[in-house]
């Protein structure tokens, strides 16, 4: 039996106050794996990345594609990713969702709008014995958020690892959005929805957000020649930030 870990990214929406020009919520990225092309000697995998931006009147829309960074682990060098392929994940649809309600202990409900856009794309990978790192880089986090030092200038970064190709296997899918806030001193309790393609048994932990290497002033890298790890997490303030600990 195989066991597959799942981290959760958590932020806190403790108030809502002027907009910027950034969006960002969350997300996912994930795979399921084809099998393997004979003509190409290659494996096949349809890869999914979902987006969750905050659609008020001072958020940017979401993007019309993404680049999506493919990278070999090296277990000689795990600091740093190679990149071996890069490719664009294009919007193939989107849509206005109702989040999950965080629970009967807030003293308001806030009327945010949140539209979930998916992109698709297929990928081609060479055998290997290491395995895989997909990557995709994006800012900036939407300004409401409150427990980091500068929202507005965190990026958000999706990544997904495909094991050694002697193993057939698709990523976890998230089966519900995520709740879009928390409210302040409440005790809330994570629905964990996600389902495996390949029955596994899956575990969950709460980690610290990653910003990845985008930033205001280059919003949509494209995927770098090397990546390096651990990727970059997001700043929380001095004094009265929250982790995710």
């Amino acid at each position: 039996m195989n066991w597959k870990h799942l981290i959760g990214a958590l932020i806190f929406f403790l108030s809502f106050g002027t907009s910027q020009a950034t969006h960002l919520m969350g997300g996912n990225l994930s795979y399921e794996n084809l099998g393997f092309n004979p003509g190409l000697n290659q494996y096949e995998f349809k890869v999914t990345l979902v987006i969750y931006r905050l659609c008020d009147g001072g958020s940017a829309n979401l993007p019309g594609s993404q680049d999506l960074g493919i990278y070999l682990e090296d277990p000689n060098n795990p600091g740093t990713k190679a990149r071996i392929a890069d490719y664009t994940i294009n919007l193939t649809s989107q849509q206005f969702i109702d989040p999950p309600n965080p629970g009967d202990s807030c003293s308001f409900v806030p009327n945010v709008c949140v539209e979930e856009g998916i992109y698709e794309t297929t990928i081609f990978l060479d055998p290997t014995t290491t395995g895989y790192w997909l990557l995709s880089d994006r800012c900036c986090r939407n300004g409401n958020i409150t427990n980091l030092d500068d929202p507005g200038a965190e990026g958000m970064v999706w990544y997904a690892f495909i094991p050694p190709t002697s193993t057939i296997n698709s990523s976890p899918v998230w089966a519900v959005a995520p709740v879009p806030f928390i409210c302040e001193n409440d005790t809330i309790s994570i629905l964990n929805s996600a389902t495996d393609p390949d029955g596994d048994v899956l575990t969950y932990e709460l980690v610290h957000p990653f910003s990845g290497i985008s930033g205001p002033g280059n919003p949509a890298p494209a995927p770098p020649l090397n990546y390096s790890f651990p990727i970059d997490s997001v700043v929380y303030p001095p004094f009265g930030g929250y982790t995710a600990t």
